[in-house]
């Protein structure tokens, strides 16, 4: 069994004795904080077999052939396990992952690809600061634009994966358990031009904060650096690509806007910078 908590959420994981799982604790950061909701979570594993087409399936979009069983927060997942000598850090990436994704939407927590900077540091008067959130697929230039904001004064929150959770009338942002991967576009570099490659920020694990808008990053090298409202249709549609659990559209306060990263992009962050108030900082969240 592995165990671990998330925010008010203790989640085990039992898994058969011939399934390695000595990559899960580097897999999955452990964290207190509030604002989730509480539950112990019980997920156990099982081989598929005949008899598992009989349950309800996991839904494909969480990119798991599985079947579940539920008794409250008591889960069974059948679906396919690696066994023997094979890689055991496949174990999170084909199985874990989509499971908890799965699990965690019926407790109101979707999984979103993005990247996300804060606004102002978090202080005693500001418990759950302001957001700017860059949503996408990999290469659309979340990380580029996160950086970008961050030498403006920005904070950081996460660099690829977060987590949504819909608290009465706010929605709040949070990193995600998985710890970042250290191949991650952050230390790609041009040998002969860019200085040497500086430390990834670690996610900001047990901190919250409110999305101040939602901003879809797009890199397009031969065309003017810009952005645009995007449509509520529009933005659902972009959202469902990034996202595993999200049925509804977020409101935030400013609407939704795609960043075209191209010619001059620059001007492009400094004009957000001047927008949202940021200064010209060094700083890092705890």
């Amino acid at each position: 069994m592995r165990r671990f908590s998330f925010g008010n959420i203790e989640i085990s994981l039992h898994f058969p004795p011939d399934v390695r799982t000595d990559s899960l604790p580097l897999f999955i950061q452990s964290f207190s904080a509030p604002y989730l909701p509480s539950h112990e979570i019980s997920i156990a594993f099982r081989q598929i077999s005949p008899c598992s087409e009989r349950l309800p399936p996991v839904p494909k979009h969480f990119g798991l052939h599985g079947f579940y069983e539920r008794e409250g927060d008591r889960w069974t997942v059948h679906c396919r396990l690696p066994i023997g000598p094979q890689r055991p850090d496949a174990l999170p990436v084909l199985v874990v992952t989509p499971t908890l994704f799965f699990v965690l939407a019926h407790y109101g927590i979707a999984s979103l690809h993005a990247a996300a900077v804060l606004l102002s540091p978090p202080t005693r008067s500001i418990s759950l600061p302001e957001a700017l959130v860059f949503v996408g697929p990999s290469g659309c230039g979340k990380t580029t634009a996160s950086k970008a904001m961050l030498s403006r004064g920005a904070a950081f929150l996460a660099d690829d994966r977060l987590l949504l959770h819909q608290s009465g009338k706010t929605l709040l942002l949070c990193p995600s358990f998985e710890r970042p991967n250290p191949f991650r576009l952050w230390n790609r570099r041009d040998p002969l031009h860019d200085p040497p490659p500086e430390e990834p920020p670690e996610p900001s694990y047990g901190l919250f904060a409110v999305p101040r808008v939602l901003l879809f990053p797009a890199v397009s090298p031969g065309e003017p650096s810009r952005q645009e409202i995007l449509s509520p249709g529009a933005t659902m549609a972009r959202l469902q690509i990034s996202s595993r659990g999200l049925s509804d559209l977020p409101e935030t306060p400013l609407p939704p806007r795609v960043l075209t990263l191209g010619k001059k992009a620059d001007r492009l962050f400094d004009t957000l910078a001047e927008e949202f108030g940021l200064e010209t900082r060094n700083y890092r969240a705890p």
